[in-house]
């Protein structure tokens, strides 16, 4: 089951924050132009979207809206007209038995090496002929991968977000890298004169006493070199489950997507699968705690 951070996140596609969507895109017609044109526009919301709902046997949750154009933004925002995201109920807040910063290097670590793409430049020669872009990001408790490419395109790069889910390679050479770009970062923000991120995490820490969403956003400069690529996968094979899983979309077929998201993200493939020796001899309990 989806978890009641990411329910509530700005990411799960709820009824009702497409309908105040389309409250504010009406509240701005009136401004701008006229309360005709508003009320064209909430009619047109209201009779012209269905939200169509499945679940997958593996427990992963499809949801579209139907729409019309040539381009999609996979794991876009919400007021996008044509959108795919893909979110998945995993982030720090989960990270109570593991070194602190684990979820930290996954975000890192994304669209590196995968089973179908062994090393950036496919990556990137795959964006360059869709003329895509791509991105992972991360919170606390919700992990976004998206891109923006043309809807013709929309399986090739829908597969290579599955692969940078499922079948990352977590290279020890793309963790040693890793390393590296954290404690230049963590430098870079502990010198800017309004470090925001760091204050939201401080706060949150010290509101939460360390546990739960007080939990570090970011992997402490000391405990960097305690990640290994066996942590980071052990953490992937126990919160990139199907069940956490959601990939919605606007402006892409129903059935098109459910058929695609059983053949991309089928959990048999993944890393973690067809390689366990790579995990830890002891693999951690699931944190599925709501607050501790």
């Amino acid at each position: 089951m989806i978890s009641v951070e990411l329910a509530r996140s700005k990411f799960f596609v709820y009824p009702e924050m497409l309908t105040l969507s389309r409250r504010l895109s009406t509240f701005q017609l009136k401004r701008c132009y006229s309360v005709k044109a508003a009320e064209n526009l909430r009619r047109t919301s209201n009779n012209s979207i269905e939200t169509v709902h499945s679940v997958l046997d593996t427990g992963l949750r499809v949801a579209s809206h139907s729409a019309c154009g040539q381009f999609c933004t996979i794991g876009g925002q919400l007021l996008n007209n044509h959108t795919i995201l893909v979110a998945i109920a995993a982030g720090s807040r989960f990270e109570v038995y593991y070194p602190p910063g684990t979820s930290h290097f996954v975000e890192k670590l994304s669209f590196s090496s995968t089973k179908n793409f062994e090393d950036k430049s496919k990556t990137l020669e795959l964006m360059e002929k869709c003329g895509a872009l791509v991105d992972c990001q991360a919170s606390k408790d919700t992990f976004l991968y998206a891109s923006s490419c043309r809807i013709s395109n929309a399986y090739e790069i829908l597969r290579l977000i599955a692969d940078a889910v499922l079948r990352p390679k977590i290279l020890d050479e793309e963790v040693a890298i890793c390393r590296d770009v954290i404690r230049y970062e963590n430098d870079t923000l502990a010198r800017q004169p309004e470090p925001d991120p760091l204050l939201s995490d401080w706060i949150h820490q010290a509101a939460f006493q360390s546990n739960t969403i007080g939990l570090p956003r970011y992997c402490p400069s000391d405990g960097v070199g305690e990640i290994t690529s066996s942590h980071v996968l052990s953490y992937l094979s126990q919160y990139y489950t199907p069940d956490r899983i959601v990939v919605t979309g606007i402006g892409i077929d129903h059935d098109w997507l459910v058929d695609a998201a059983k053949e991309l993200f089928d959990p048999r493939e993944s890393t973690w699968v067809q390689q366990p020796e790579r995990l830890l001899k002891n693999i951690p309990p699931l944190d599925d705690s709501l607050s501790q």
